[in-house]
Order: C-alpha cells, then sequence, then structure tokens
C-alpha cells in the first residue's frame, strides 16, 4: 500500500457553485487525504490562481463559464 503525502496536495478546483466545491473537498479529505483545496467559480479567479502556480492537480468541471482555450 502507498503512503499518503505528509504535505498537503495543493488542488485547484474550477466548478461553480460553490455548494459543490464543498461537497467536492468532503469527498477527497473523507478519503483521508490531506488537501489544500482552492476554489475558482469564474474565469478570472481561475487565470488568476494558474498564474500564481503552484497547484499539483487542477479539478475542471465542464460546466464551468468560460474556457482553457485562452490559458497557456
Amino acid at each position: 500500500m502507498t503512503a499518503l503525502p505528509q504535505q498537503p496536495l495543493p488542488i485547484l478546483v474550477a466548478i461553480d457553485p460553490a455548494a459543490d466545491f464543498d461537497r467536492l473537498e468532503e469527498r477527497l479529505r473523507h478519503q483521508g487525504l490531506s488537501l489544500q483545496c482552492r476554489c475558482a467559480s469564474d474565469a478570472a479567479a481561475l487565470e488568476q490562481a494558474l498564474t500564481e502556480g503552484g497547484w499539483s492537480l487542477l479539478i475542471y468541471d465542464d460546466r464551468f463559464p468560460g474556457t482553457l482555450a485562452h490559458l497557456h
């Protein structure tokens, strides 16, 4: 069995509404994961978070307002 990381895993979640983020974060934590989650609920917040960097994982809701096409 693989040991879970000691440091919180930085996860950026592009999802709207925020209630969906809360449910997702709760489910991930219920699995015993140590997380540092941040919710981006619109395209501007997503672009800002991606610019800041440091994310190990991006979870992107396909119903998210806006698109990732313009981001590099």
